[in-house]
């Protein structure tokens, strides 16, 4: 769902991408989107990214999903 070039890994620019769409979906539609997004995009990347390559493969994601209630809770603030 995220992964929109099918390389097998969820890029910056591909999840902020999924942010904004979401924050546009529940109402959200104003200039700060982007800004938002990105700093959403950084917490997720700090949380799941484990080996700081910028990238988050599928292991990565779901490893961290797994291991962390918080990101569980940052997903769904980033939905509202």
């Amino acid at each position: 769902m995220y992964d929109k070039d099918k390389n097998g890994f969820i890029d910056k620019k591909e999840l902020e991408n999924v942010i904004i769409a979401i924050l546009e979906l529940v109402g959200e539609n104003d200039k700060n989107n982007s800004v938002n997004a990105k700093k959403r995009v950084d917490e997720i990347f700090k949380k799941l990214d484990a080996n700081n390559d910028g990238l988050i493969s599928q292991e990565e994601f779901i490893k961290g999903f797994s291991n962390d209630p918080s990101f569980t809770k940052l997903m769904d603030e980033s939905c509202k």
